[in-house]
């Protein structure tokens, strides 16, 4: 239950000036409650769902949105990246919400509302395993094209991203040696 402590003061305040030390309880207790009634949560998200950089970022808090607005730049980079070591291309998928709400990070991989009860994965403080989760989600949305099938398979198993995005770049390094003997003059 949130509460307000401004609340609490102007109720205790105008309880006492009512009806006394009772008052004042009743009072703060009323306008602490009423007050946190009032008072809204801060947040702010990036719909990332491509890697052109164009987002669509809302919110009510400036801190938050800009927070929010460089992890959309950080999944998008990670994207790009990954897409290029491993010989993809990346490109559009559906829409991944990522942000802070409340002070927490949360990524909504239905690309709506930040609200744990509107199915967003909360992530407390941690805004790198938020882009991690993010990452990998994108991938398996269809983020990357163009890469082996098996490498694809460890890159959206469960488990660890690091750890699986590890074993992708070792998988894929040995399709390139394989590739390269079996066809020495095309490999250069």
């Amino acid at each position: 239950l949130k509460s307000s402590n401004t609340g609490a003061q102007i109720g205790g305040g105008a309880g006492m000036a009512a009806f006394g030390p009772i008052g004042a309880i009743a009072g703060s207790i009323i306008g602490g409650i009423v007050g946190g009634i009032m008072k809204k949560t801060k947040w702010g998200r990036v719909d990332v769902s491509g890697v052109s950089g164009d987002f669509n970022t809302r919110g009510n808090s400036g801190k938050s949105e800009a927070a929010a607005t460089e992890a959309g730049g950080s999944i998008v980079d990670a994207l790009k990246k990954i897409a290029n070591d491993l010989g993809g291309v990346a490109g559009e998928f559906a829409s991944i919400a990522v942000g802070v709400r409340d002070g927490k990070w949360r990524v909504n991989t239905t690309g709506t509302s930040l609200k744990t009860s509107k199915g967003a994965k909360d992530f407390g403080e941690d805004q790198s395993a938020a882009i991690a989760y993010a990452v990998q989600q994108a991938i398996k949305k269809g983020a990357i094209d163009g890469i082996n099938a098996s490498v694809m398979n460890l890159l959206t198993a469960s488990g660890d991203f690091e750890t699986q995005l590890n074993k992708a770049s070792e998988l894929s390094s040995i399709f390139a040696e394989i590739a390269a003997s079996a066809d020495p003059m095309g490999a250069e």
